[in-house]
């Protein structure tokens, strides 16, 4: 069966409508990243992308946490005893803008305005996953109070990468929690295009030698098996984890770019078909989310680089206190709902 394509022009209201009639994939326990690539090639992106918003919503695992995050009013505060200090791992970014959002200075910020004693993990801006995961796994250890990481972009698998090197119980001991912000946790797309074409390789190559980076610090962002990235996240389950996510539509790559580097990106988007992959907030694949450990936390209608519509201090702050109840652990260790169903548009 195949089915039809929606219209790029529909209004949110439209998009979603459509989706809730949607009879096929009920639940988010039958969407699975063979059947998310299927639907973008037959209905499009946007119905894709809009299909597992909507599905993540409703999820008995996701949607404590995602009730929590839509609260109005005030961010709920734990209380004060509960709160250990915060680690804050950059992603790879540019030295020469220290307030770029890559660094993460701005979570930095806001865990300081909650209360949270913070430490910046001085990282180089351009490492190995080697390199950056064996500096966060010395951060964790150092401390004498277990800490909630915040981890950004790439930075998400150097923690992924350090935190196999612990035992459950080793991670239990040092770790309260652990806030992914757009996290490349199984590689990105992107990189394998690069890489799929001789041409573009060779390029790809003569660029990183005239900016004097190690090639391994791209080859470390290659999707796949037997890559780094394919490393299943071995993580407790009594470690809450919260995914927050980029949830775009195509639209919303256009409205958010705001400069040449960010329009740049959306050409070498379009220039690879990125979009056959499957729903993709400009880095990640969003299916590579779904067997992970951890609630997914959706931002709809932004792209991966953080910019003003992501309301991005607010999320933060909802989600340190989130991670920082009790009850988060409860919620991670009581729900076993998985995406196992490979099957599910072929009945």
């Amino acid at each position: 069966m195949r089915f039809r394509k929606t219209k790029t022009d529909q209004t949110d209201e439209q998009l979603f409508s459509e989706v809730a009639a949607f009879e096929q994939l009920p639940s988010l326990s039958l969407v699975t990243p063979t059947a998310l690539k299927r639907l973008t090639a037959e209905r499009g992106f946007d119905f894709a992308m809009a299909l597992l918003y909507d599905r993540v919503g409703k999820s008995p695992r996701h949607r404590p946490l995602v009730e929590w995050m839509n609260r109005t009013g005030d961010v709920p505060k734990t209380s004060p005893k509960s709160r250990g200090p915060v680690v804050i791992v950059p992603a790879l970014y540019d030295p020469k803008k220290p307030e770029e959002p890559p660094t993460g200075r701005f979570a930095q910020r806001v865990a300081e305005r909650l209360g949270f004693k913070t430490t910046w993990l001085e990282v180089p801006p351009h490492r190995t996953l080697a390199v950056g995961s064996a500096m966060v796994r010395d951060a964790i250890l150092s401390n004498d109070e277990p800490v909630t990481l915040i981890s950004l972009s790439r930075s998400s698998l150097d923690v992924k990468l350090a935190l196999a090197g612990l035992s459950h119980d080793e991670q239990e001991r040092t770790v309260r929690g652990w806030l992914s912000i757009t996290g490349l946790m199984k590689g990105s797309p992107v990189v394998n295009g690069l890489y799929g074409r001789a041409i573009l390789r060779i390029g790809t190559q003569r660029y990183l030698r005239r900016a004097g980076l190690e090639e391994a610090v791209l080859l470390d962002l290659l999707r796949g098996p037997g890559t780094p990235t394919s490393r299943p996240l071995s993580l407790s389950p009594r470690i809450p984890l919260v995914h927050l996510v980029a949830f775009p539509r195509q639209r919303h790559f256009v409205e958010n770019a705001t400069n040449s580097e960010e329009r740049g990106w959306m050409r070498l988007l379009r220039f690879l078909k990125i979009d056959s992959v499957g729903p993709h907030e400009g880095a990640s694949v969003l299916g590579d989310l779904l067997d992970e450990p951890g609630q997914i936390a959706p931002v709809w209608g932004v792209p991966h680089w953080i910019c003003p519509a992501w309301n991005i201090d607010e999320r933060v702050a909802r989600a340190l206190e989130y991670l920082n109840q009790d009850s988060a652990r409860e919620t991670v260790s009581g729900d076993t709902e998985q995406s196992s169903v490979e099957a599910a548009l072929q009945s």
